[in-house]
């Protein structure tokens, strides 16, 4: 009785790698509601409460973009990792060129309109329990109601 042996190859097309991890702030503290997408694509997921994510990444998809407002975005490349955690770093941005407006913000040069600032220590001068105190009667023409 003679035995025959068959080896089969099996080929793999379309492979996906899973991607887990946590992202947190510059503390420590989780971070939920960040953005991760796969770089060049929309395909993308958000972190949990805990401040942990699950993407997978198709085949030659080999980048990841962390993104969350406030905070400096990151892009990381894969390189076949199954877990990557990040650490967010605040984005600061300096406040006295920028004017905030009742619907966005405007640099203070491309502004036509008068101009009038109200200091953090103008309003420590009284006691205040809300913000509409501390700027009532700073400036002209500025009537705080509430």
């Amino acid at each position: 009785m003679a035995m025959f042996f068959l080896a089969f190859q099996v080929l793999a097309f379309g492979q996906e790698n899973t991607v887990t991890g946590n992202v947190t702030d510059e503390t420590g503290a989780p971070l939920p509601g960040v953005s991760v997408v796969i770089q060049g694509t929309t395909t993308g997921t958000i972190t949990d409460v805990d401040g942990n994510y699950r993407i997978s990444l198709s085949e030659g998809q080999n980048v990841l973009r962390f993104s969350f407002i406030g905070f400096q975005s990151q892009t990381i490349e894969v390189g076949g990792r199954t877990e990557i955690n990040v650490q967010m770093q605040p984005e600061t941005k300096s406040l006295d060129e920028v004017v905030v407006v009742g619907y966005g913000t405007a640099k203070k040069s491309n502004l036509t309109t008068s101009q009038t600032a109200v200091t953090a220590e103008e309003m420590e001068k009284t006691v205040n329990t809300t913000v509409g105190q501390a700027i009532q009667g700073r400036t002209a023409g500025v009537y705080v109601n509430g």
